[in-house]
């Protein structure tokens, strides 16, 4: 039987919760994911957002439909490419310490003692899973810092020029911590990753050992 082994993060329990044989496929027998265009496109804005924040490029078209909030956040300070993890007691310690059990990367993040900001930046179509994406960031955001009794969690859409918000309060920190722990522990339990019926099969470079 195979078991997962290493550090799990939000894309990794993502695919694991949408079919656990693709997961196992990717993050067990290592086979290598192919970069799709939709997917270099949406590395390629995250990195020009993330230079523009830091002021190590300009403003470019690919950006420009978040142009405001960009600029914001560079105004702010804000943190690009936040590194984040945790090992299994939810204790923050480095992203290349052994210990990591979750690791996060949060594309900008602004500290306030009363709240914080996390922002997701989107590419593509707004799907019912990005509002569990940023409950697992406020999570570890309440976990990280004890001050902020709120967070203010939002997906930008780049395609749209949308913004989402969610705001987070800390007296849910706990419920919230539980179930992201039981959701994690139920990948490193799995023994027989089956595969699952979903809406993203057709897309599967590996629908074919399913039928």
């Amino acid at each position: 039987m195979s078991q997962f082994q290493g550090p799990w993060s939000f894309s990794k329990w993502s695919m694991f919760n949408k079919c656990p044989y693709l997961f196992k496929k990717y993050h067990i027998d290592k086979v290598k994911q192919e970069e799709t265009p939709a997917l270099a496109r949406g590395n390629l804005i995250h990195k020009m957002s993330e230079l523009y924040i830091k002021d190590q490029a300009p403003m470019t078209g690919e950006i420009r439909s978040m142009w405001r909030g960009l600029e914001a956040l560079k105004r702010v300070d804000a943190e690009a490419e936040a590194e984040w993890a945790f090992d299994e007691t939810w204790e923050a310690v480095g992203w290349n310490d052994p210990r990591a059990w979750l690791r996060l990367k949060i594309d900008a993040f602004v500290y306030r003692t009363d709240r914080c900001a996390v922002i997701d930046f989107k590419t593509g179509k707004k799907y019912p899973e990005h509002k569990d994406q940023l409950c697992l960031y406020a999570t570890a955001t309440f976990q990280s810092y004890s001050q902020p009794q709120i967070v203010q969690a939002a997906d930008w859409y780049f395609d749209k020029g949308k913004v989402e918000k969610i705001t987070f309060c800390r007296n849910t920190h706990s419920a919230h911590l539980g179930v992201w722990t039981d959701r994690a522990n139920a990948i490193y339990r799995e023994r027989d990753f089956k595969p699952k019926k979903n809406w993203t099969c057709k897309f599967c470079p590996f629908r074919q050992e399913c039928s």
